[in-house]
């Protein structure tokens, strides 16, 4: 099946064979898979969560478990969803496929939930009917219930990052549509009015592209856009009342800052591509209503119409392009530190951080540096003068970011960076570099290319072993749990093949630490990002390993006893 696009606007879907079991209400999908992932009333007298893949087959549907009434579906990583719905209903999946399991989680409330949203595998919300909010930070273990300030409806939630989100609110009463913004993570919630075309309409899905970029779609197919965060909206597709009160936009997604699409009613579909300043339609040849809206980048994407699925999808140029933002997740962009420039369980082409950050606790700095891989080893050797010390690299094309710390618990007399072009040359060659008294303190492994950043130190050590897990933090820490019985130190983590983590652990005779850790974050220079590395610094952890998954930035700590 190869789909391609025609002139603007005109992109061809295609319909997939109808899903018998579900009538879908949401997508959801996260990057480096191809999966998205579907929510909504069954056909049957249950609900479930559908998975529809596009592999080398055409197409493919796995029905995961069944549960009661599914509203929302969100999936934060290849493995991890949860889902919300009916009487309180949250769900977590730690597993995809056909031996996938649900847990139901105690969401404290009885309320309808109509959306949530997770920022990482911990904080979580989700939004239901008479202003519910519910929040979780230990991954749904716990929900509390937060203060919306309102008991209208809430259909829709989008959190940035661990502080800023916005709640939507249904009705739009008196001229006036509502939206709900925090910027503490929801401890308090403020309402934003703006002004619409009539006196009752509803607003159905909001969407935000960064922290200022935002649009809600509605009744009579109208659109409004925010540039400041939410705090004013402006109409941008004008309602068109020629069509009836029930004809209505069911979701709205972009892609980036210019292109995006909105669906709704009746086979209404509209793609834009200068940032919702003009919309056109684009016919799909039906007339019935369309749901839901899902992209995977510009050329995987799906559009929902009950239990029919039309799929847009280039299989070879989503495959060089899901190649190139693997490998390029870094990708340079002039956009301010601390700015995040897309939703987690979206695609995203996020900036590298190009200053450092300074904790007051005990005056640590540390930052992200881009070096051409060439120079890498002479810039190595000129951050000893600073104080400075490389502990962890990452690869993006053939410039190499290297996380620096001023903190050295070593004393180091030279580095090297050594590049392998197979796997089987690691373990002769990363031996033969130890023996010579290197330590290797950072790992990227990247197609053929294997590169080990080492520094040569007074410490002596006697073995080292790469450990394989899957991508789940927790299965990390079981892996590596019986070689930190035997004095093993995690010192570097980076992926293969888009499926495993790895992790570098050395052996010492003698060595100050007392404890480690593996945390993610969404989105490079978000500012979950930089608090979290400066309040671990703070509390004593040096940050040892540095790594991109998709959205996600992955730290490896190893806290240092005095």
């Amino acid at each position: 099946m190869l789909l391609t696009a025609c002139v603007f606007g005109q992109v061809n879907w295609k319909p997939l064979p109808e899903i018998q079991s579900l009538f879908i209400k949401n997508f959801a999908s996260c990057d480096g898979d191809y999966f998205i992932v579907a929510a909504g009333p069954r056909t049957t007298s249950m609900n479930a969560v559908h998975i529809l893949k596009i592999n080398n087959k055409d197409s493919e549907k796995e029905s995961i478990n069944s549960m009661h009434e599914a509203y929302d579906v969100h999936q934060v990583d290849s493995k991890h969803m949860w889902v919300c719905g009916y009487k309180g209903l949250i769900s977590h999946s730690n597993m995809y496929g056909n031996n996938g399991s649900w847990n139901i989680q105690n969401s404290g409330t009885e309320k309808n939930l109509n959306a949530l949203w997770f920022t990482d595998l911990d904080h979580g919300w989700a939004v239901g009917d008479g202003g519910a909010i519910i929040h979780t930070s230990d991954g749904g273990k716990t929900w509390s219930t937060q203060n919306s300030s309102s008991t209208d409806k809430l259909v829709d939630v989008q959190f940035m990052d661990n502080n800023t989100g916005w709640a939507l609110i249904e009705p739009a009463a008196n001229f006036n549509g509502k939206v709900l913004i925090t910027n503490n993570g929801g401890r308090n919630w403020s309402i934003t009015t703006f002004k619409t075309n009539l006196s009752n309409m509803s607003m159905h899905r909001l969407f935000f592209i960064d922290e200022n970029r935002g649009w809600i779609c509605g009744d009579f197919l109208s659109v409004y856009k925010t540039t400041n965060g939410g705090q004013s909206w402006f109409v941008q597709k004008k309602p068109d009342y020629s069509i009836g009160y029930n004809v209505k936009l069911n979701e709205i997604y972009f892609l980036d800052k210019n292109e995006g699409w909105t669906c709704g009613d009746k086979g209404h579909l509209f793609h834009t591509k200068n940032g919702g300043n003009s919309w056109q339609k684009v016919d799909i040849g039906e007339t019935i209503h369309l749901t839901a809206i899902a992209f995977k980048g510009p050329h995987f994407g799906m559009l929902a119409a009950g239990n029919k699925v039309y799929v847009h999808y280039d299989r070879e140029k989503f495959e060089q392009y899901r190649q190139d933002f693997n490998r390029n997740i870094h990708k340079k962009e002039n956009i301010p530190d601390q700015q995040f420039v897309r939703p987690p369980d979206k695609h995203s082409e996020t900036p590298s951080i190009k200053t450092s950050y300074t904790t007051a606790a005990k005056g640590n700095n540390w930052e992200v540096r881009t070096y051409d891989i060439k120079s890498i080893e002479d810039a190595c050797r000129e951050l000893t003068k600073e104080n400075s010390m490389p502990v962890g690299i990452t690869l993006d094309n053939q410039k190499m970011e290297v996380l620096i710390l001023n903190r050295d618990p070593f004393e180091v007399s030279d580095w090297k960076l050594e590049r392998y072009t197979s796997i089987s040359d690691i373990t002769p060659k990363v031996s033969g570099m130890m023996e010579s008294g290197y330590l290797p303190l950072g790992m990227t492994l990247e197609d053929k290319n294997y590169y080990f950043l080492f520094a040569k130190t007074n410490f002596k050590t006697t073995a080292w072993q790469i450990v394989e897990s899957d991508l789940d933090h927790q299965d990390v820490a079981n892996d590596i749990q019986p070689y930190l019985e035997q004095n093993y130190i995690p010192l570097a983590v980076s992926i293969l093949a888009e499926q495993w983590f790895y992790t570098l652990l050395v052996q010492f005779d003698s060595f100050p630490a007392s404890s480690w850790s593996l945390q993610g974050y969404t989105g490079t220079g978000s500012a979950q990002m930089i608090n979290g590395i400066n309040s671990e610094i703070g509390n004593g952890s040096s940050p040892m390993g540095y790594l991109s998954v998709g959205n996600i930035i992955n730290v490896l700590y190893l806290r240092m006893t005095d």
